[in-house]
């Protein structure tokens, strides 16, 4: 599974850990689950191997999934076959609708996207009045400062995403080396 996994991206070694999937899944369920997908219109930014859609696109009226790689968006169509794939470069404009999504997921993709801001600006375009991004990053506080790739400090990305008309409503493993943030636009 790792050389495919590889092959989608040059030196991307494989999708993330179950470990780190446990975490974003506890956080859903701690935060509310279910109530996040049930009858929403649900954007998943890079789906990895298709574990999240699997699981909860059968709860959404809609679920897209915006991926950089083909591949990615071929075995989420077959995990989840209600789920509607775009292929796109997340670091340009996303070809998705302002104001078009009820729930945005980004379980660390922003992260290892190399345009962090731009991701999350693009999820604030996107996300209607009320809704809510769920998003999952490496906590620069617990991290290695060796890490490659961009982390972030918890009081910050609040700080940003509230520039962004997002106010945080609730914090998971804050002091973890992957935290969750639940947003919601104002």
């Amino acid at each position: 599974m790792n050389e495919r996994w590889q092959a989608l991206g040059g030196g991307f070694l494989g999708p993330p850990p179950l470990s780190d999937k446990m975490v974003d899944w506890n956080a859903l369920c701690e935060a509310g689950g279910e109530t996040f997908f049930r009858d929403k219109d649900v954007l998943d930014v890079g789906p990895a191997y298709g574990l999240d859609a699997f699981m909860f696109a059968f709860y959404a009226k809609s679920y897209v999934v915006l991926d950089s790689y083909e591949v990615s968006l071929d075995h989420v169509a077959r995990v989840a076959p209600k789920s509607k794939g775009i292929e796109c470069n997340l670091m340009e404009k996303w070809p998705v609708a302002d104001a078009s999504f009820d729930t945005i997921l980004d379980f660390s993709t922003f992260d290892d996207s190399g345009a962090v801001e731009h991701c999350y600006r693009e999820a604030a375009r996107a996300l209607r009045s009320q809704g809510t991004l769920v998003t999952s990053y490496a906590n620069a506080l617990q991290c290695d400062p060796a890490v490659p790739y961009t982390t972030s400090k918890p009081h910050e990305l609040a700080a940003f995403l509230d520039s962004l008309g997002l106010k945080v409503h609730h914090r998971f493993r804050e002091d973890g080396p992957r935290s969750v943030m639940f947003a919601t636009k104002w």
